[in-house]
């Protein structure tokens, strides 16, 4: 009961919960979102976005779909 308190309440600092596979897909649908969000506004701007948001949406898509390459344990053999 102690540690479910402590956990409430913070006291351990800032734990997360999701898998990195969770957050990869909350994380994707977020950018598929604000890509959407970006298509409707651009048409009211006379349509196209300004350079600098273009820039700043394709970095955060070719971020998302970079996948890291986990480093196997240096005990690991590493295939030939």
């Amino acid at each position: 009961e102690m540690a479910i308190h402590d956990f409430r309440s913070g006291a351990w600092g800032r734990i997360t919960l999701e898998t990195p596979d969770e957050f990869a897909q909350w994380q994707a649908a977020g950018l598929a979102a604000d890509a959407q969000r970006l298509a409707r506004k651009a048409p009211r701007r006379g349509g196209t976005l300004p350079q600098r948001q273009r820039d700043a949406l394709a970095e955060q898509q070719r971020d998302a779909l970079a996948e890291p390459q986990a480093e196997p344990p240096p005990d690991t053999p590493r295939p030939a």
